[in-house]
Parts: C-alpha cells; sequence; structure tokens
C-alpha cells in the first residue's frame, strides 16, 4: 500500500497489479509494509483512486480504514456500498 501511496502519479491498474499478491484460494490481496509507517500519503486524492482502480477490477473490495478518521478515508467511505464498523465495548475505545 505504501508504494501505491508513494507513487500517485502511477496509480493504474498495470502497477497496482504488480503489487498485489494472489493467495493459491484465488484472493487478491494488497498488504500493508511490515514495518509501521503513520505518515498519510502525500498526495489526498490517492487513496480514493487506488480504491477506484481496485473497485473496477474485482466484485468485491474490503479495505481497513484503521481506527482514526481523516480527509483521506472519508472519501473512500464515500465509494463504499457497505460500511462494517468494529469496535470493542470498553470505555476507551467507545471514547
Amino acid at each position: 500500500v505504501q508504494d501505491a501511496y508513494r507513487a500517485p502519479e502511477r496509480l493504474d491498474w498495470d502497477f497496482v497489479s504488480t503489487l498485489m499478491v494472489e493467495h493459491s484460494s484465488g484472493l487478491q490481496v494488497l498488504a500493508a509494509s511490515d514495518e509501521y509507517d503513520p505518515a498519510p500519503p502525500s498526495d489526498r486524492g490517492a487513496l480514493v483512486k487506488l480504491a477506484r482502480i481496485l473497485r473496477d477490477r474485482f466484485s468485491h473490495v474490503v479495505i481497513d480504514l484503521g481506527s482514526q478518521a481523516s480527509e483521506n478515508t472519508e472519501g473512500v467511505l464515500d465509494l463504499a456500498e457497505s460500511v462494517f464498523v468494529v469496535a470493542h465495548a470498553d470505555i476507551p475505545s467507545l471514547r
């Protein structure tokens, strides 16, 4: 995912397909980096562009947007047909 963020001008299916890993079941994954990088994408529209590319290729796209909403995630939520919110039932999580 970070590779896609770092090169938003190259975001097209040809580039994204080289970043994906296919499981033996046929499921394809565009995984996050092994190392934590809290920096958001430099191009505000990169995440939305990536989501559109994936949506055009696959009948189902699942995106884990993490626990904090931002301008970047808002655009992806606008594209979604379904949104599932996962929450823990404890005070810090609900806060």
